[in-house]
């Protein structure tokens, strides 16, 4: 008999949920930024007026900051696109392939007849865009946390899905296939 072939059946990289918080930080903390640099240039105007050379140098003293704080948080989208390029969930006919990382690589494997549950979150801002949290939890209790997933309760259902058709039935043992039950070989011999 020849062995399925690993057909895939879902494979999704993360949700573009990740970027909607970071987005609001900026958004919010631009606006106390922005009125911080127009009070400090209308306070400046004055004296710009009466000498126009004498403090030139000190509106570097509010916009040095403000771009260095464009700066992070430009550089801090760039670490989330990253994060979402190189995150990728794969559910086989067989397995269930989780990889991450973008400067370590972490994979993980998990056969679909190792998983003992499966579990669904989703917060209040997930379900309104879309993403949440799945887990499942194999064989020794280990979970694989599969974070900001679109669509999660359709790869929840094809987890479970996938893992009721991965289920081969037990081997039921029989009596005689057990062996002795008694304690000859631990008695010494003589």
């Amino acid at each position: 008999m020849a062995p399925e072939k690993d057909n895939i059946i879902y494979e999704q990289k993360l949700h573009y949920g990740i970027f909607v918080l970071p987005f609001l930080a900026l958004v919010i903390s631009v606006f106390p930024l922005g009125f911080l640099y127009l009070s400090f240039n209308i306070i400046m105007m004055p004296i710009r007026q009466m000498q126009p050379n004498s403090a030139p140098h000190l509106t570097w003293l509010i916009t040095l900051p403000i771009m260095l704080f464009l700066i992070a948080n430009a550089g801090f989208f760039i670490v989330i696109w990253l994060a979402h390029r190189n995150n990728v969930v794969r559910l086989t006919t067989n397995t269930l392939a989780i990889r991450s990382g973008f400067i370590s690589r972490n994979v993980a494997i998990l056969n679909v007849g190792d998983i003992e549950s499966v579990f669904l979150r989703q917060p209040l801002l997930g379900r309104l865009l879309g993403y949440g949290t799945v887990v499942a939890v194999g064989t020794g209790g280990t979970p694989f946390h599969m974070q900001f997933m679109p669509e999660p309760t359709a790869l929840y259902e094809m987890i479970l899905d996938a893992k009721s058709r991965g289920k081969l039935p037990k081997k039921e043992t029989r009596r005689n296939d057990l062996p002795p039950q008694d304690d000859s070989r631990y008695m010494p011999k003589g």
